[in-house]
């Protein structure tokens, strides 16, 4: 298949992405293009996958730069990318981090980072994390709404719930945003 050169630019950012986040679901790589975008973006996927340079596993629905790390996916940054594709036509700029957080991201002026907290790591996450300002706006993800109260880390702008690529979102008091 011969690309004209905005399929190349599709391609390269692609290729980018999934290098970056390693692994991710399909429908999230779909669904990081514009809305019209899908058939060429299907057909990118199949030939990375016809080439290996991606690798893919039907039952998880999960897409890969490796089959080891197909094996072992990064959950916690899969649902920190579901968070994110919400705020992608507003990101400037946005990449991995290191652990508690799993992706950071620029939107006019702003930086956020989206951390996640499992069930039972409020602790550690929070003495991670420290009690310190930070000038970042903190995206939480929680597995339930009983962790908030447990969760004590500086400038959270919300938690959420990610549950099937879905979002709910919830202020500090538990209420739903």
């Amino acid at each position: 298949m011969k690309l004209n050169k905005f399929d190349e630019q599709e391609a390269v950012k692609l290729l980018g992405i999934l290098s970056l986040y390693k692994t991710l679901q399909y429908r999230q790589l779909i669904r990081l293009f514009p809305a019209g975008k899908e058939e060429i973006i299907n057909s990118l996927i199949r030939r990375f996958i016809r080439e290996s340079r991606f690798f893919y596993d039907e039952a998880s629905d999960n897409l890969s730069i490796s089959e080891e790390l197909l094996k072992k996916p990064d959950k916690s940054l899969i649902t920190a990318f579901w968070v994110l594709l919400d705020f992608i036509d507003k990101a400037e700029f946005h990449t991995v981090s290191d652990y508690p957080v799993q992706i950071s991201f620029f939107s006019a002026d702003e930086i956020y980072e989206i951390i996640y907290i499992a069930s039972g790591k409020e602790a550690l996450t929070g003495y991670a994390l420290g009690q310190s300002k930070s000038a970042a706006k903190r995206l939480v993800i929680i597995d339930s709404i009983e962790q908030i109260k447990e969760i004590a880390v500086a400038d959270v702008k919300c938690f959420c719930i990610v549950t099937d690529g879905k979002i709910e979102y919830f202020k500090q008091n538990k209420g739903a945003v």
